[in-house]
């Protein structure tokens, strides 16, 4: 049966999987980047950054959505490296500030989450 919601172990989950997949395509995006100029590490900027977003999320496992979400937020603003580093974050910070309050969230919540993001 299909989840309906996702909790802090699921937020974790999927986390921990976005981070590999930017992991595994991190040379691909650091080949992206031409503004202002082709510095060619905005992928290596954004995997430390959401590595240390990580590191700060595993250390609360186990908890409600907002606090998973809420220290992916706090990791990567302090472990934000470079323009691309700190622009994700913001994202986070927005996609936590939608889940206050949230042990649990949905669809509409998560699409109200990225939106704030």
């Amino acid at each position: 049966m299909a989840r309906k919601s996702c909790d802090g172990a699921g937020l974790l989950d999927a986390f921990r999987a976005a981070v590999a997949n930017l992991e595994a395509h991190v040379d691909e995006i650091n080949g992206l980047n031409v503004y202002p100029v082709p510095d060619g590490d905005t992928g290596s900027n954004m995997l430390a950054t959401v590595k240390a977003a990580l590191e700060e999320a595993e250390a609360v496992a186990g908890q409600p959505a907002d606090r998973v979400a809420a220290a992916i937020s706090y990791g990567a603003l302090m472990g934000a490296r470079g323009n691309s580093g700190v622009i994700t974050s913001q994202i986070f910070r927005g996609m936590s500030e939608g889940l206050v309050g949230k042990r649990r969230f949905n669809g509409l919540d998560l699409a109200h989450a990225l939106s704030q993001g």
